[in-house]
């Protein structure tokens, strides 16, 4: 396991009902937390600077690198928790957020999610043409793309696909299925599942949030459900 991955695994999923809400706007004598290109708005272009800083730092590289990285080091702390990452970057989202709709089917939704990670495992078999087509249809940095595409960095350039896909899947509730909050939904989450229906089928006491693990919404939890996440990991991951 990547020390990314173990990283990002620590992370707690984040749920809001809210619907979105326009950008906030800093007043012109004071910098504002998470206005991190100092642009005067707090928006998703400055959740994706933190959440690149964050991963910098995960992956032990050069954070110097970064354009913005005196501004993140003042402004990123956006819950004063004393730390800059992705809970900032998912805060910035709640402030003021500017995601479209990257599957263009009118709706931002967990198949906008879906469509991003499908890029994310199939990342070399677009062309750089077709990977900016989709990036404008978020508010992933177009520069950072072309910077991995052209150095051939493949890899760096899926963990940048599915670092949005899970900002998506912390913005909106999309919880459903991923069992263990570790931002993936895979066949981990699928043998989570199979457990906590062994433990039920037996009799045993168990305590967990049936609306997460009822992944085809159908009020039960079975091995339906285990069944479903793995079909839909192997969907992402296939590339249909």
């Amino acid at each position: 396991m990547s020390k990314l991955k173990k990283v990002l695994s620590t992370m707690t999923a984040f749920v809001l009902t809210a619907t979105l809400t326009m950008p906030f706007f800093a007043n012109a004598e004071e910098h504002i937390k998470g206005d991190i290109n100092n642009d005067g708005i707090v928006n998703g272009t400055d959740s994706l600077l933190i959440l690149e800083y964050y991963s910098y730092v995960a992956l032990g590289k050069p954070t110097e690198e970064l354009s913005e990285i005196e501004n993140i080091l003042l402004y990123g702390d956006v819950n004063n928790d004393g730390l800059i990452n992705s809970d900032d970057a998912s805060e910035i989202l709640i402030i003021g957020i500017d995601l479209l709709d990257p599957n263009q089917d009118g709706t931002i939704d967990m198949y906008d999610m879906k469509y991003i990670q499908n890029t994310a495992y199939n990342i070399e078999d677009y062309s750089l043409e077709e990977l900016q087509d989709i990036v404008s249809r978020t508010v992933m940095q177009p520069d950072t793309v072309d910077y991995y595409y052209y150095g051939g960095e493949f890899g760096e350039l899926k963990n940048f696909f599915l670092e949005y896909a899970k900002l998506l899947m912390k913005h909106f509730e999309f919880g459903v299925g991923d069992v263990n909050q570790d931002g993936i939904i895979n066949a981990s989450d699928s043998s989570e599942i199979l457990s906590i229906y062994s433990a039920l089928s037996s009799g045993q006491q168990a305590n967990f949030n049936s609306d997460i693990y009822d992944f085809n919404g159908d009020g039960k939890v079975n091995s339906s459900d285990a069944s479903e996440v793995i079909s839909f990991y192997a969907e992402i991951s296939s590339g249909n």
